[in-house]
């Protein structure tokens, strides 16, 4: 009995392990040191740390997009992690205020590009895209996912709205 316990125990140990394993996250920006802010350059838009919509933590990045026809944002090249080529999947977490289009724009060190638009629902969304897409780029762009340098959030507004950005992550 004693041995069925502890082979029973050992095995849950293992499953454990695997498990966490094969959940593997790595926090880019999750905004809860000052310097994940100030990584990010803001184009037309009004960012700050939040206590609101936060889902790594205690803190997110608020955006208030500006009303303008023009093309509001953010964009960093303060990657940390630069080779993505162990990673599954890019994520971040966004909440907004209302739906609309967010242009999701990623290069590498050699300036090669990838865009994805997605919809926003009004509310929380988790954005998703799989690192082998980003790979394979655009127009025949592959871009080397070993040298990633940039990421890009860019909304085209016809009135205001807030978005709060948090947990970018590379997952496995």
């Amino acid at each position: 009995m004693r041995k069925t316990i502890l082979l029973c125990a050992g095995c849950l140990t293992l499953a454990a392990f695997a498990f966490a394993a094969a959940t593997e996250t790595k926090v880019l920006f999750d905004f809860e040191v000052d310097a994940d802010a100030a990584a990010w350059r803001a184009a037309r838009c009004e960012k700050s740390v939040s206590a609101e919509h936060a889902t790594s933590g205690a803190k997110s990045l608020k955006l208030k997009l500006t009303a303008n026809g023009d093309t509001s944002g953010i964009a960093t090249e303060g990657l940390a992690v630069k080779d993505w080529s162990g990673y599954t999947t890019f994520a971040f977490d966004v909440f907004a205020d209302d739906g609309l289009a967010l242009t999701v724009s990623l290069r590498d060190a050699f300036r090669k590009p990838f865009r994805k638009e997605v919809d926003l629902a009004k509310g929380a969304n988790t954005i998703s895209i799989p690192v082998a897409d980003i790979a394979a780029g655009m127009e025949d762009a592959k871009l080397d996912i070993k040298k990633m340098a940039a990421i890009t959030l860019l909304v085209h507004l016809g009135a205001e709205r807030t978005i709060y950005i948090d947990n970018v992550r590379l997952e496995k």
